[in-house]
């Protein structure tokens, strides 16, 4: 089961004019700033400094991936994060995974969790019931993030992250949609 296509979305607050839509070949270089800053990458499977030419390779690829959606966050016509979605297949296409990369210039100010509660909407229309995750143990901000969008810590995945020497347990989340 395919997904259906995401369609722009514009939301406005406090945090200004926010626009939700399809990551494309112009957003590389801003996609790769932000999967480069420290703060975010510290987080992150992909150990910086992550090329941008991989990010154009990954860019590149997601509209071949039926099972793939890769949504851009642009603030005020800067793309500030994304959210990255992949639906399991087979017995499994009620689940999909995620990931997450905002720019801490964002942090704080509602974006992550306004995307989120549209990108939910759109998992929900997509007849998405389960969505998943990991989150790295000594990442306590994004622990209580996802615990306010009403995700449940179910399981930890001990020592899975090697970072400067040192193994990190990862929590596995979920959220009925």
């Amino acid at each position: 089961m395919g997904w259906k296509k995401f369609q722009k979305r514009v939301l406005c607050g406090k945090f200004g004019k926010l626009v939700l839509r399809e990551v494309q070949s112009k957003d590389a270089v801003a996609l790769n700033k932000v999967i480069n800053e420290p703060r975010v990458n510290e987080f992150m499977w992909l150990i910086a400094p992550v090329s941008l030419k991989s990010t154009r390779e990954k860019i590149a690829t997601i509209p071949n991936q039926k099972n793939e959606k890769w949504i851009a966050a642009e603030l005020n016509c800067e793309v500030v994060g994304s959210i990255d979605l992949k639906r399991f297949l087979g017995r499994g296409v009620h689940v999909t995974d995620f990931g997450i990369s905002f720019s801490r210039k964002v942090r704080g100010k509602g974006v992550a969790l306004a995307a989120f509660k549209e990108v939910f909407s759109y998992l929900r229309e997509n007849g998405v019931k389960i969505i998943s995750s990991r989150v790295f143990a000594d990442n306590p901000r994004a622990r209580t993030f996802y615990k306010k969008l009403g995700f449940r810590e179910i399981g930890v995945l001990p020592r899975h992250v090697k970072k400067e020497g040192k193994y990190v347990d990862q929590i596995i989340i979920i959220k009925t949609l």
